[in-house]
């Protein structure tokens, strides 16, 4: 297998944190994320998909793990926590990060 590294400038994303889960089954998460940014027309500034585990499963119990599904956007967006409808609650956290 052959690694390569890419340098790339600041990435500004909007996603959803998941919390308390194993890393399967993101399709959901990510289903929110996505269909947050069709109802906000914001898919026309849609730049990458990118999925961020924040926690290692194999030192970390699985109802404290943490995984940020992020759609990256070419302009910044005003995020509303009342936007992510249908999200259960306590289990996905609207989230807003910069990636360097």
């Amino acid at each position: 297998m052959k690694v390569a590294v890419d340098r790339r400038g600041e990435i500004v994303v909007v996603g959803l944190r998941r919390e308390g889960k194993p890393y399967t089954n993101l399709n959901a998460t990510f289903g929110h994320v996505w269909s947050w940014a069709e109802a906000t027309d914001t898919l026309k500034d849609l730049q990458g998909i990118y999925g961020i585990p924040l926690d290692d499963p194999a030192t970390v119990p699985e109802n404290e793990l943490r995984y940020d599904a992020c759609l990256a956007l070419a302009s910044p967006v005003l995020l509303s926590l009342s936007e992510f409808f249908g999200c259960p609650r306590g289990v996905c956290v609207p989230t807003a990060l910069r990636i360097l």
